[in-house]
């Protein structure tokens, strides 16, 4: 497995490309993604 690091800087999204780049990198599906996404997001 090879490790990625994301940097995060605070005021700045991440663009569509690169957000499809860190998807396909991790192998994930679209779908898996947003799964994931929604499950860490808390209201």
């Amino acid at each position: 497995m090879t490790e990625k690091i994301l940097p995060i800087h605070a005021g700045q999204d991440i663009g569509k490309g690169m957000l499809r780049k860190i998807i396909n990198d991790v192998k994930i599906s679209r779908d898996e993604w947003i799964s994931l996404v929604n499950s860490l997001i808390t209201f």
